[in-house]
């Protein structure tokens, strides 16, 4: 899933920071895109056990916004999770087309990022929402059963919009 922003009068729209970063890392973001600029941070380790966001993930957060920066904020698995899709509720079954417990797990985290309407000091500030990247790569969703044996692209776009279709209902991290 896609998010797409309109342009700001920054020199650049979007600076991409891989991962978490750090402070030396947004400071140089910073005075490359300026006030109101953006920066893409990619937060790895979404599973079924998260009840909240990991607490360097809300400090990064915080601190890119306390630097004058808009933020496109990648949620995902873990690194190296090659079987995503089987965190489907039924997968056990080889249903995967249902996610509810996975889509909770993203809710969960959503929900402890700071946002701009749940904090006032980043009044006029954005976040956008990235889940997942590209979900023909095998980091994104799957490469395969333990047997090795693919399956085929349209199965894997049915199950992967099937992710976003079923649980699309609009969760608002500030309450």
């Amino acid at each position: 899933l896609l998010l797409l922003f309109s342009h700001t009068q920054s020199p650049s729209p979007l600076l991409r920071a891989h991962m978490q970063g750090n402070q030396a890392q947004w400071d140089l973001t910073k005075a490359m895109v300026g006030d109101g600029g953006w920066i893409l941070l990619i937060f790895a380790g979404v599973d079924l056990s998260a009840t909240g966001p990991a607490q360097s993930w809300v400090d990064a957060v915080n601190y890119v916004f306390q630097q004058g920066l808009n933020v496109v904020l990648r949620i995902g698995p873990g690194w190296g999770q090659s079987h995503f899709r089987d965190l489907a509720d039924g997968a056990a079954q080889g249903d995967y087309t249902h996610y509810t417990h996975l889509a909770q797990a993203y809710v969960n985290v959503l929900k402890g990022i700071p946002t701009p309407a749940s904090t006032s000091a980043y009044s006029g500030r954005q976040l956008l929402i990235q889940i997942h990247n590209e979900p023909d790569l095998c980091y994104e969703w799957f490469c395969g059963t333990a047997a090795s044996s693919p399956i085929g692209y349209e199965e894997m776009a049915k199950e992967y919009a099937s992710f976003f279709s079923r649980h699309r209902r609009c969760y608002t991290c500030d309450g």
